[in-house]
Formats: structure tokens, sequence, C-alpha cells
């Protein structure tokens, strides 16, 4: 099975387990080691952040208290979302499963991802370098806008006042900037992941 393929399965396995937690998915991704990680990340819905924790709250809203999810439902999730897994044999071979918040270092999986992050601190991994940088296929700096199918930066160690637009489809990766100002945007908090104890392999 394909990665491609591998990741819409999970999500498909994935998704009403982690949304009846009052959480989403932020992403899936595979990483390939001596044995594959497959890693999803789960954080609290868009404006979950500003929903008063009042005596009628749900039980899970009031366990992460609107500030990302809880190592406990990392572990919950991971569990029912690994027998799943396990059951309908979706990975034939060896593999680890972790489930955690996106962390400090919150990677983005999709260009829409990144527009409440404007004017925050942004790096970057391209397949191929912009031709104002032809030597440079990783990149840091300022995020100043958001499109359709590109996103601008005003690069750091770069000419003064240089912005990019650098189309979607060329970045591999993309993450905040943790140690930069923009850290202190950061909604999640610490990272929270399961124990390998939770970790499903076959």
């Amino acid at each position: 099975m394909e990665q491609q393929e591998i990741v819409r399965e999970t999500a498909r396995i994935a998704e009403p387990i982690v949304r009846s937690l009052g959480l989403a998915i932020w992403g899936i991704e595979i990483i390939p080691s001596g044995r594959t990680v497959l890693r999803i990340y789960v954080d609290t819905p868009p404006g979950a952040h500003d929903v008063p924790m009042g005596p009628d709250a749900d039980a899970s809203a009031r366990e992460t208290g609107g500030k990302g999810p809880s190592i406990g439902q990392c572990a919950n999730i991971s569990r029912h979302v690994g027998l799943a897994l396990q059951a309908e044999d979706v990975i034939p071979h060896p593999y680890v499963l972790e489930v955690s918040s996106p962390g400090l270092a919150r990677p983005f999986f999709a260009l829409a991802q990144l527009a409440p992050y404007v004017g925050g601190d942004l790096e970057l991994k391209l397949g191929s370098a912009q031709p104002e940088l032809p030597d440079r296929k990783h990149l840091r700096g300022k995020l100043q806008a958001v499109g359709e199918q590109a996103l601008t930066l005003l690069p750091y160690d770069a000419p003064e006042g240089m912005r990019l637009s650098i189309s979607w489809d060329k970045v591999r990766k993309a993450t905040l900037a943790p140690d930069l100002p923009f850290a202190n945007l950061e909604k999640s908090g610490k990272k929270k992941s399961v124990s390998k104890a939770d970790a499903i392999s076959k």
C-alpha cells in the first residue's frame, strides 16, 4: 500500500475516534526509518480555545481546558486507532504509531493552516530553490501572506525587503520556528505524546 493510501485509510479510521473526544486531526505523516513511524497530530478544533469551560462542558473539553489535547486523550486515540489499523491490516509491515499535539514546532499539512500565523516566523524546506535565492532550499523568515496556492515569505539572511512568493506545491516541509519570537503565539503548549508502551507494531 502506498504512503498516501495509508494516510487516507488512517484518517478514515481515526477521524470519528478523534472527533468523539472533541478534537480534530491536524495532520498525519509517515516517517520511514528502521521501523516506520506513523504519526497522527491532533488538536482542538478552531475556536475551541475560546469556549468557556462551565459545569455543563463536555468531559473531554474540560480535560483539555481549551489548551489542546491531553496525554490521556492521545493515549486513548492511540489505543483505539491502533487496534483498528491492526484489525484492517492497513500497514502490512512493522511500524510504530504515535499520537501527539502539533507542539511548538507545529508542522503544516495544508496551505490554509498557515493563515492564522501570518506575521509570525516560519521555517521552510523546499523541493527546489526559488529563482531569487538559487542556492537555498532551506528558508526561515516572516510569513507575510497566504493565498489560494502560494505563501509570501520575508526571508531572513536575504537582501533587505526581499519577499518571496512560494507555491505550496514546492514546499516539502513547513513548520513554526519556535526559537524565534513567534513561538509565543503557539496555543497548544508543550508537545504531548503517548509513551512507547502504547505504540502499535506488528
